[in-house]
């Protein structure tokens, strides 16, 4: 931790407090091993007036993947930074880029294209002081998982890890085990033909039941 916050505060990340408020800081685990610098938000988030910022439809934003040949992906953080991506990428988004929070893919129908708007996109984070973790980078692929889906050039197609999660997810027993699952495969609606009507022995049983 002392290596950490002795590299963060010598690149300007971050700062000594002044407040006389503070909450606590730990490390967790990442998927690549790694560790990630988490702080506790719990108490402060209790306090504070929420920002209220809609975040992008994903069925709605993939669609326009139809035709893409050349598509690249870099990669939580809520509705703040949701906000604060759409503004520095103004211009860009829904003409070459899907961005979620902090993914974001960017999409083109010729290669040559693709690198310019790879370099566009790149250069424009770098003027607002946001880097791109390289091992988390997939660059000029006609295939790739985003927001689990895999992109095609053919078309979109449900991530095969995330229907075997469906189809190995163990019986519900209760209302909140369902509405889990029902939530869960709600995501893939759009890919199951009359979904409403399969769905339905499930989902009525949690009509009026709170959330």
């Amino acid at each position: 931790m002392e290596k950490y916050i002795e590299e963060a505060l010598a690149a300007s990340f971050i700062r000594p407090l002044t407040s006389p408020a503070a909450d606590g800081f730990f490390f967790v685990e990442k998927k690549d091993s790694g560790l990630q610098p988490c702080i506790d938000y719990r108490g402060l988030n209790s306090i504070t007036v929420s920002y209220s910022y809609p975040l992008p439809l994903v069925p709605a934003a993939i669609q326009q993947l139809r035709e893409v040949h050349v598509i690249q992906t870099h990669t939580s953080a809520p509705a703040v930074f949701q906000a604060f991506i759409n503004e520095i990428l103004k211009g860009f988004i829904n003409r070459y880029i899907i961005g979620y929070i902090n993914d974001i893919l960017i999409y083109s129908l010729f290669y040559d294209k693709h690198v310019c708007h790879v370099h566009t996109v790149l250069s424009r984070l770098l003027q607002h002081r946001l880097y791109v973790k390289a091992e988390k980078c997939k660059f000029h692929k006609d295939s790739i998982t985003f927001l689990g889906y895999i992109i095609l050039q053919k078309g979109v197609e449900m991530d095969t890890s995330k229907v075997r999660t469906v189809t190995d997810w163990p019986e519900p027993t209760t209302i909140k085990e369902l509405q889990r699952f029902v939530g869960f495969t709600n995501f893939y609606h759009l890919f199951i033909r009359n979904y409403s009507c399969v769905a339905s022995p499930l989902t009525s049983p949690l009509r009026g039941k709170p959330r």
